[in-house]
C-alpha cells in the first residue's frame, strides 16, 4: 500500500522530527511504500524563520530595537542550529517526501498537535483533517493531538464538522477522545505517539549511539521554561546536579540570550537523542523529553504547569505518575531515583500492540 503521512514533517522541533521518523519508520517495517507528503505552509515556515520581518514590522520603535540587537548576538547559533535540522531533515526526511498532487492509497494524519489551532493564522486548518483536494482512498488519523479543546461555541462546530472529514479516528490523548465521544463520535482509539511504537533496540538501530560529554552529566531540557513558563528553580536543579556528582548540562529548545555555561541549543535531533541516551537523569517540561526518557530507559523528572494532561495520559497507564509535577518550581529528591523499566516495559509493550494493531488495520 502506499501510504503518505501528513504531520510537521520539516519544524526544527525535536519532537516532531522524531515522531515523523518513527511512523514512517513502523509503516515501512509493515511492508507499505511510506512517503511524508510535503505541505508545510508559510505561517509554520515562519516560525523557523531566524528574522522575520513581517512581524518586527508591527511592533514599536522600542521593541524594534531590541529585535535587532537579539538578532545580531544570536545570529551565529542561530545559524548553526538552522544547519543542524536542515542537515537532518535532508538525510533523513527530504528524500520520501512527495508533492500533494501526488496521489495515495491512504494518508495518515498525524501525530503531533495537527489539530490546534494553527501559529499566525488563530485557525484550524482543514487540510490536516482531510478537507483537501489529496487523491487517496482513505483519510484516517493517528495519535493525532491539539493544545487546547474547543470550547466556544463557533470552535465547536467547526473542530467537529472537521474531524468528520476522517474514515476512522485515533488521538493521542483520553481527553481529546472523550470531547469526541460527547459530541457524537463512537468509534475513537488512543494511541501512542509514533515514538513510542519502537523500542529501545530499533531507536539504537535508527539513531546509532554517539556520546556528547565525556564525564556524567545530568540533562535539563526545559521547552516550557524557554518559553517564560516558570518550571523547575534553577538553584533546586544546580543542587541536584551537585548532589549527585554530575555536570549539569542545558539544552534549549530555542536560541536565547544570556545563555548559561553548559548550555546548549545547536544540536540536532539526532543528538537530541543520545544527550538523553547518556544522561544519569533527564529534568524536562517536553513532552517528548519524557518519551525519549521512558524508551531509552532513563530516570527522570517533568515538570508541567500547563498542558500536564498529556504527559499525565503516558505516565498514568505505565505507573509512573510520580514522575510528573504539575506545579511550578517543584522540589526535586535529593538523589536520584531509579526506575523499574522491566515493569514500565511490559505495561509499553500491551499499549504498543493495541496501537499497532490500529495501523495493521489500514
Amino acid at each position: 500500500m502506499k501510504i503518505g503521512i501528513l504531520t510537521y514533517h520539516r519544524s526544527h522541533n525535536y519532537g516532531a522530527l522524531l515522531q515523523a521518523l518513527a511512523l514512517r519508520y513502523v509503516l515501512s517495517r509493515m511492508g507499505h511504500d511510506v512517503f511524508y507528503i510535503d505541505y508545510f505552509p508559510k505561517y509554520h515556515r515562519r516560525l523557523y524563520r531566524i528574522f522575520d520581518i513581517e512581524s518586527w514590522l508591527l511592533l514599536s520603535i522600542k521593541g524594534k530595537i531590541k529585535t535587532l540587537i537579539r538578532f545580531i548576538t544570536t545570529l551565529i547559533p542561530s545559524l548553526r542550529r538552522r544547519r543542524k535540522f536542515t542537515s537532518f531533515i535532508n538525510k533523513k526526511i527530504s528524500p520520501f517526501c512527495r508533492p500533494i498532487t501526488d496521489s495515495f492509497d491512504c494518508v495518515i494524519y498525524g501525530s503531533d498537535q495537527i489539530w490546534r489551532k494553527q501559529p499566525y493564522i488563530d485557525q484550524y486548518n482543514p487540510f490536516y483533517f482531510g478537507a483537501n483536494n489529496i487523491e487517496t482512498k482513505k483519510h484516517i488519523s493517528y495519535a493525532a493531538s491539539l493544545d487546547v479543546l474547543p470550547d466556544n461555541e463557533e470552535d465547536v462546530k467547526k473542530f467537529c464538522e472537521l474531524v468528520s472529514h476522517l474514515d476512522k479516528i485515533s488521538v493521542r490523548e483520553n481527553t481529546i477522545q472523550n470531547y469526541l465521544l460527547t459530541h457524537g463520535y463512537t468509534n475513537v482509539q488512543v494511541s501512542l505517539d509514533p515514538t513510542l511504537l519502537l523500542a529501545k533496540e530499533q531507536w539504537n538501530e535508527l539513531i546509532p549511539n554517539k556520546r556528547l560529554f565525556r564525564n556524567k552529566y545530568i540533562l535539563f531540557y526545559d521547552l516550557l521554561g524557554d518559553s517564560g513558563m516558570q518550571t523547575f528553580d534553577r538553584g533546586d536543579v544546580e543542587l541536584f546536579a551537585e548532589r549527585n556528582s554530575c555536570r549539569l548540562v542545558y539544552l534549549h529548545a530555542k536560541v536565547t540570550d544570556g545563555q548559561k555555561i553548559n548550555s546548549r541549543e545547536a544540536y540536532s535531533p539526532s543528538d537530541f537523542v543520545n544527550l538523553i541516551r547518556n544522561a544519569e537523569c533527564i529534568l524536562t517540561s517536553s513532552y517528548h523529553g519524557v518519551v525519549l526518557s521512558i524508551l531509552l530507559e532513563k530516570p527522570f523528572y517533568g515538570c508541567f504547569p500547563i498542558d500536564f494532561y498529556r504527559a499525565k495520559a503516558l505516565l498514568d497507564p505505565l505507573s509512573l505518575a510520580n514522575r510528573l509535577y504539575t506545579n511550578k518550581a517543584p522540589r526535586l529528591p535529593l538523589y536520584i531515583e531509579q526506575i523499574n523499566f522491566d515493569s514500565v516495559n511490559a505495561k509499553l509493550k500491551i499499549l504498543r500492540e493495541d496501537s499497532l494493531l490500529y495501523l495493521n488495520k489500514l
